[in-house]
This record gives C-alpha cells, sequence and structure tokens, in this order.
C-alpha cells in the first residue's frame, strides 16, 4: 500500500491504458451488484467515449507499477442519451452536470481511503470546468437479493459521507449482460448527486 500513486489523464492522454483499465473493469464488475459477464471488445469500444473527450477525466491507481484502480468522469452532455434524458426531464441542464462514470478498485485496497481521493479528484475537475452538479448512478438490487454475499458491503456509506445523495424519481436503464444471463438485459440505474453551489 506504500507504494500506492495516482496519475490524472485527460481524454487521448489515457488511452495508453485502455487494455489495463478494460481489464479491470471486467474484473471488478463481475463481483455483486453488477455481475457483469465482460467484454474485452465492448469495453475498449465504452472507454474510447472519454477517450475522445477533451474534458473527461481518467484517474489510474497504482501499486508500484500495476493498475489497481481507476475512476473516471466526463461532461453529462457528452454522456449517451440514456442518461441524459431524465435530468433535462425534470429540469437540469446537462451542460452544468459532470458525469461520474465508475470507481472500481480491486478488493484487497478498499477501505483504504483510495474511494475518497477519487471523489476529491473529480470534483476538482467539475470545479475548474465550472460544473454545478456531480451525478453518477448505481445499479438498483434488492435487499432480498440472494446473489448477494455475506462479505458485501454497500458503497452507499462512503457515498453519503462524501455528500451524494439519492435523486428521488431520478432514475436510467442500461443493459448488459450478467453472468447468470444467456443475453443482454436492462438494469435499472439510480442517480445520486452533489452539488457544488
Amino acid at each position: 500500500m506504500d507504494k500506492v500513486r495516482f496519475e490524472q489523464r485527460c481524454g487521448a492522454d489515457a488511452k495508453a491504458y485502455v487494455n489495463e483499465l478494460a481489464k479491470l473493469r471486467i474484473t471488478v464488475f463481475r463481483e455483486f451488484p453488477y455481475l457483469y459477464d465482460g467484454d474485452l471488445g465492448y469495453e475498449k469500444k465504452y472507454l474510447d467515449t472519454y477517450f475522445r473527450s477533451e474534458q473527461s477525466l481518467v484517474i489510474l491507481c497504482f501499486d508500484d507499477e500495476v493498475l489497481v484502480g481507476a475512476s473516471t468522469c466526463i461532461p453529462m452532455s457528452e454522456e449517451e442519451e440514456s442518461f441524459q434524458r431524465p435530468f433535462i426531464e425534470k429540469g437540469y441542464e446537462p451542460n452544468e452536470i459532470l458525469y461520474f462514470g465508475e470507481s472500481i478498485l480491486l478488493p484487497q485496497y478498499r477501505g483504504t481511503g483510495i474511494g475518497k481521493r477519487f471523489v476529491f479528484f473529480r470534483e476538482e475537475h467539475a470545479k475548474r470546468l465550472g460544473k454545478k452538479l456531480c451525478v453518477f448512478c448505481a445499479v438498483v438490487r434488492g435487499e432480498e437479493d440472494t446473489r448477494r454475499p455475506s462479505t458485501y458491503r454497500s458503497p452507499e456509506r462512503l457515498w453519503n459521507s462524501q455528500g451524494f445523495r439519492k435523486m428521488a424519481g431520478v432514475t436510467t436503464h442500461y443493459s448488459w449482460k450478467q453472468i447468470d444471463e444467456t443475453g443482454v438485459s436492462p438494469k435499472l440505474m439510480q442517480f445520486w448527486a452533489k452539488s457544488l453551489e
């Protein structure tokens, strides 16, 4: 842990790590609650949205020279329509929002303060861009979900401690193939937000 370091890269400057990022996403999102049956080709296409944006930020977390975590953000106006629509319908202006794409971290590094650093770096980026709101979304799973491991710790405590709150009635759907599915299906995603005003 003593050798953990961070790098912040904007847009195309992060593309050199596309393979490491794609593999890390597949590894981390395979766990509950996402249960994602990842595909390297799809991951590279997904990440290209961030590489094409001049205002995106990719935060890389290394232990020595090994990528162990990453976090992303991008202006909401550059996200896909299904993510913008719930905000437009509620009267928000996408140009005023920074969307937090994901924070992914290998299990042995969780609970060490890295997640808080990811939030800090992205909020600072939002302020530099003059954004008024930071948002992210998370998959909705019921408390009775039998796939939930006994060791699972919800990140909601971290999100609340960093000032994020659930946005009542602001949801979307995002599709992926789960490890227990034969094909892609839509999943309910709940948005969380923090005002910078």
